[in-house]
């Protein structure tokens, strides 16, 4: 909804749509937050295979997170999902 904090043009969601225009990821390629990112690596002792915490959307691999990194992308802690606004969306150059 308008004046969401998502919405800012410098929000983390924000940024992370703008790159998914300009070049889509691959099929093994995630966006995931730094901290998130170092963590999944401290886990699993440096292997990338282990460093996939969990599995993510159309067979893409998928990182676990924690609210922090979480609210920033839109994640409702009170209902501990996101929004229904948000749920679905899809991205597209054309619209």
């Amino acid at each position: 909804p308008p004046g969401h904090t998502v919405r800012a043009p410098t929000s983390t969601l924000s940024k992370v749509l703008a790159w998914a225009l300009e070049k889509p990821l691959g099929a093994n390629e995630v966006i995931a937050h730094q901290a998130d990112y170092v963590a999944a690596h401290l886990l699993s002792g440096n292997d990338p295979a282990a460093a996939v915490l969990c599995g993510g959307v159309d067979g893409r691999p998928g990182f676990v997170t924690e609210w922090h990194n979480a609210l920033k992308i839109g994640f409702d802690v009170g209902t501990l999902q996101y929004p229904e606004w948000m749920v679905g969306t899809e991205t597209s150059a054309e619209g």
